[in-house]
């Protein structure tokens, strides 16, 4: 597996652990990539799981992607995590008042795929 790098990045969903988006000018040579990526006609430009190499990293830059999903560390995860950043009491304050605007629609999943039937 690839070296761990900390970056100027965001964390995305909780459902994928330790995934940091990164903006393609900030990628590194032995990154490693979380979720293939893509362009816009579907082709693969990188898979999950390939470790970046200069050349791959200027193509996808030449190809106008903007954000890569990086696997990192779970120390790297945690501090680019805007949540994690906040103090206990903030944070329980702010999940109270989104489960009483939303209450038990906050855990469910907003979109489903409509199955192909």
């Amino acid at each position: 597996m690839g070296k761990r790098f900390a970056v100027q990045a965001r964390t995305v969903s909780r459902r994928w652990k330790n995934v940091l988006r990164v903006k393609s000018e900030d990628l590194q040579p032995g990154m490693v990539v979380a979720r293939e990526v893509k362009n816009l006609d579907g082709m693969l430009m990188a898979p999950s799981g390939c470790e970046l190499s200069e050349r791959q990293i200027g193509i996808l830059q030449a190809w106008g992607v903007v954000e890569v999903d990086i696997e990192a560390s779970a120390e790297v995860a945690q501090a680019h995590d805007p949540l994690a950043q906040l103090p206990p009491e903030t944070l329980a304050k702010i999940t109270t008042e989104l489960r009483g605007r939303f209450g038990s629609r906050m855990n469910s999943v907003p979109c489903r795929r409509k199955s192909s039937s």
